[in-house]
């Protein structure tokens, strides 16, 4: 939204947050989305982000959280 009152996100995801993409942009200044069951350190230490979410369909969950 680039509102400066609002956080920064970095937002790891699979096809079931489809229908979320929207609403969510919608309660950060900055979002990033990535098509991802895993969580990236690279990432997130490039992107600095105030949040960082893991929205994935719950059988990706075995995986090991950060590579």
């Amino acid at each position: 939204t680039g509102d400066d009152s609002l956080p920064s996100a970095v937002i790891f995801r699979d096809s079931f947050t489809d229908w979320m993409l929207d609403f969510m942009a919608e309660h950060f200044r900055r979002v990033t989305f990535l098509w991802s069951t895993a969580l990236h350190k690279d990432v997130i230490e490039a992107e600095q982000p105030d949040i960082v979410l893991q929205q994935v369909v719950d059988r990706f969950l075995l995986r090991a959280p950060l590579t």
